[in-house]
């Protein structure tokens, strides 16, 4: 991968402080273009690196929120690597949902969800920059597991939806509840 510093140079994000002036004089289709490549030059980053016997990396075990700056300068006076979620992976996804339904209700003109996107965009650089000392020393390794992970299309319509992420109806409720006669057709029909 391009070293991701030397990307974010390209476009002049680097400068500490200045990152949501710069990414406000982008034009929505520079914008586009800065989120796509970068997902496409991520996409062929390794997701580790080859670790020496006895070495100490430690490997983030949540996707949900990112580990603490505080926590990351802890452990990296003990850890020969640190991996963490590449951030901007995260947002690239989010980029292409930026006309979801929850979206448009909560910034309806296309234009207000561009600049939302800047702001989270912004402060996202913004933290990746305080990182820099500790990559370039490769105690950090930014890795691009979220590619390799399932997303639901927000634009999609899923069975949990109507059933929820804990399981069937049935298990949440305690109780059958008939299926349509089409779908139970189509159960007994395929052994399902």
């Amino acid at each position: 991968m391009t070293n991701l510093y030397e990307y974010l140079d390209s476009f002049g994000l680097t400068k500490a402080g200045k990152i949501s002036k710069v990414l406000r004089k982008f034009s929505d289709e520079k914008l586009a273009q800065f989120v796509m490549s970068y997902l496409d030059i991520a996409a062929k980053h390794p997701l580790a690196l080859k670790a020496q016997p006895g070495a100490t990396d430690i490997f983030p075990d949540s996707m949900s929120d990112p580990m603490a700056m505080k926590l990351i300068q802890q452990l990296s006076i003990y850890a020969n690597r640190i991996y963490l979620h590449d951030r901007l992976v995260k947002l690239g996804q989010f980029w292409n949902e930026l006309d979801a339904p929850q979206y448009i209700v909560k910034f309806p003109a296309k234009s207000e969800r561009l600049d939302y996107y800047r702001s989270i965009l912004g402060s996202e650089i913004e933290e990746m920059l305080k990182l820099r000392p500790l990559v370039d020393a490769g105690i950090v390794f930014l890795t691009p597991a979220d590619i390799h992970v399932p997303r639901k299309d927000s634009l999609g319509l899923y069975i949990d939806n109507f059933y929820g992420s804990e399981g069937s109806m049935v298990e949440q409720m305690g109780e059958k509840i008939p299926e349509p006669p089409l779908i139970s057709d189509g159960i007994v029909k395929h052994n399902y």
